[in-house]
């Protein structure tokens, strides 16, 4: 089903990104690995080469990353069939233990980014009438979860 198809995985450096990737690559999917440390999907693009695989480093806590990214991808001529937005991260403190700068990077991956990639690269996908989106969450959002709320919330 998934063969000879592209799927691009946020947060793919490790966790379960690194295992999506692995696990579409077995089943002959190519891959855009997409995180922010290079070395680690360098790495992890060398194992996979069974299939095509293009790293992107990016942040996207950076405000313009989902469009930087999606410009990226289009500059190299892929067709993307499976997003999978998977990037995220949370800090264990309360919400007075983290500066302003913190909760709002966490929204930033979190949600912002997640919705941009979602509205940038369905358009394509509906055009072709066909494509897949994941969107990996966390059970964090239906528990109290002390020191963890901003990211429950995100």
């Amino acid at each position: 089903m998934f063969s000879g198809k592209t799927a691009l995985i946020t947060g793919a450096s490790s966790g379960i990104g690194e295992e999506m990737a692995r696990q579409l690559a077995a089943m002959g999917c190519n891959l855009i690995l997409v995180a922010r440390r290079t070395e680690r999907l360098d790495a992890l693009a060398a194992q996979l080469a069974e299939v095509s695989v293009g790293v992107i480093t990016l942040d996207l806590a950076l405000r313009d990353a989902p469009q930087m990214l999606f410009d990226e991808v289009q500059r190299r001529g892929s067709q993307v069939d499976i997003l999978i937005n998977n990037a995220g991260f949370g800090y264990q403190k309360s919400t007075l233990e983290m500066s302003l700068e913190e909760q709002l990077g966490m929204v930033d991956v979190n949600d912002r980014a997640l919705l941009a990639l979602i509205r940038l690269f369905a358009e394509p996908m509906a055009g072709r009438g066909e494509g897949w989106i994941l969107n990996v969450s966390s059970v964090s959002a239906w528990f109290p979860i002390p020191g963890m709320a901003a990211y429950a919330a995100s």
